[in-house]
């Protein structure tokens, strides 16, 4: 069987990501045997190291003698088939390292039972028109996530599990909702600075905070998001978890959609 190389790319770590799920689909159809390497990435500490690996264990041996190339990701389309398509791949090649595990699991107990997932995306998401997306896709106001949080809460009280890059709407929320919020020591920016591209710090470990945000979202009962692959993957590692896209309910982008089965 010959190897296929899935490189890593240029992009932030969720669209890394599902774009290096999405090619280990065209592996099994190949019969490829998939390797992952992402060297030259931005969560790279050295370029020459196996980012891949500082995260999950790598999917395959390397076969160097009997190898082709993926030289550019396979992003799956938008309808519901593509969100089981990707929770049967994550479940079969991810293997996340046992610390970061350890990491998530602190977290789950922090939150006890039936915890509310909320992922604010901002900083650069801001300027989102700038990189190529839609109006639509500018984040929504933070009175808007209040809403739908104080909706939530009226059905069950539990707790917050609040995975944002922005310092002060980390602020603004803990103001408001108090001990019930449960968040990670994370690397934050503010403004319209993002994370990977504007802030110094480990890239290593900025990859391991957002990876871990997203799993203990996938955790959630439900989560409320925006348009974000961070939120977005979090969806395909647990069918079960639920969501208010308000993206779409405010701005009508639809995007995202499909995992509800609405697309």
């Amino acid at each position: 069987m010959n190897n296929l190389i899935i490189n890593g790319s240029s992009a932030g770590f969720f669209s890394m990501f599902r774009g290096t799920v999405g090619t280990l689909l065209t592996c099994e159809e190949k019969s490829l045997l998939p390797f992952v390497n992402w060297q030259n990435t931005l969560y790279n500490d050295n370029p020459k190291d196996n980012a891949w690996e500082y995260y999950f264990e790598n999917t395959s041996n390397f076969d160097s003698k009997n190898y082709t190339i993926a030289r550019s990701h396979n992003i799956l389309p938008r309808e519901y088939s593509t969100r089981l398509t990707m929770n049967r791949l994550i479940n079969k090649y991810v293997k996340i390292k046992p610390e970061i595990n350890k990491k998530v699991e602190i977290k789950i107990k922090e939150l006890k039972q039936n915890p509310l997932g909320v992922h604010i995306r901002m900083t650069d998401k801001i300027n989102c028109v700038s990189h190529g997306e839609p109006r639509s896709g500018i984040p929504v106001s933070i009175d808007l996530y209040k809403k739908h949080i104080n909706k939530k809460l009226e059905e069950r009280d539990s707790k917050i599990f609040l995975a944002t890059d922005d310092e002060s709407v980390l602020n603004e929320i803990k103001i408001e909702y108090g001990d019930k919020v449960i968040t990670t020591n994370s690397i934050r920016s503010a403004g319209t600075k993002s994370i990977h591209h504007h802030l110094s710090g480990s890239n290593r470990l900025k990859g391991e905070q957002v990876l871990i945000d997203c799993l203990v979202l996938s955790r959630c009962k439900h989560i409320i998001k925006g348009i974000s692959n961070v939120a977005l993957c979090a969806m395909f590692w647990n069918l079960d978890l639920t969501c208010d896209n308000l993206n779409s309910i405010y701005s009508g982008d639809t995007r995202e959609d499909f995992v509800n089965g609405k697309y």
